[in-house]
């Protein structure tokens, strides 16, 4: 594991070598096809609002803590405005990678990351991914929590909270009612060096054949199985192409 996360120890994934999968529309699979690299995204990228963002409750908290200890309100607005640059440019420098744990494959997973019978999904295990990554990656399971919009003492607070000690605590928690049916195991990598905030970075996945499989999307025939055959015969001529258990 990268140093860089080394301090995230509590958060690392541990649980046991399951299957995971990323499902990739029609352009996102030829990308990976051509390239056998995995895209990490700068979190700044993604459609939620709420990504690295600590909850409404968990400022209720700090500003409590602050106006207790003297703060008044122009040093107190300081503050925010210090919490939301520093969200901000975490979720800049924060590159993942989403994948999802289960041996059962996911229709809404299809719906919405596939978007139609075009798309194919990796498949692999936990435990060679991390291998076909190496170490300079970070694994973590995504926890889910009501973020409740409610002011300090609201009924959601208790379940809003996160734990305080590090900044980089955000990226490991979503909204329950939104993204807990996503069951996420997200990879995180560094930012490589030289590179300015908001860069993303590819990494290859070096796979062995027989833990490598591509899943074809629901309603895809064998016409589309063999066009897929052809693309990543190249870069992974002995892997397993199979059709959707959803099919």
């Amino acid at each position: 594991m990268n140093d860089c996360f080394a301090h995230l120890f509590d958060y690392e994934y541990r649980g046991p070598d399951v299957i995971v999968r990323r499902y990739l529309d029609e352009a996102k699979f030829l990308d990976f096809a051509r390239t056998s690299e995995l895209y990490f995204a700068p979190a700044s990228k993604f459609s939620d609002p709420e990504e690295g963002y600590f909850t409404l409750a968990e400022q209720r908290v700090r500003e409590r803590e602050l106006a207790a200890a003297g703060f008044n309100n122009s040093a107190l607005n300081t503050a925010r405005r210090s919490w939301d640059t520093v969200s901000r440019n975490n979720s800049k420098a924060t590159l993942i990678s989403c994948w999802t744990l289960g041996q059962d494959e996911d229709a809404q997973m299809w719906q919405e990351y596939g978007r139609n019978d075009r798309a194919v999904a990796i498949e692999t295990t936990v435990e060679a991914l991390r291998q076909g990554l190496g170490p300079d990656v970070f694994f973590a399971q995504m926890r889910y929590i009501e973020r409740g919009t409610d002011t300090f003492g609201g009924s959601l607070y208790a379940h809003a909270v996160m734990p305080l000690q590090d900044s980089l605590e955000p990226f490991f928690h979503k909204d329950k009612a939104q993204f807990q049916w996503e069951r996420e195991l997200r990879v995180l990598a560094p930012i490589e060096q030289g590179q300015r905030l908001d860069t993303a970075r590819r990494i290859s996945l070096l796979l062995d054949q027989q833990d490598l499989r591509f899943v074809l999307a629901p309603g895809a025939g064998a016409d589309r199985a063999a066009e897929v055959a052809k693309l990543v015969s190249k870069k992974n001529p002995a892997c397993t192409i199979v059709s959707s258990q959803l099919a």
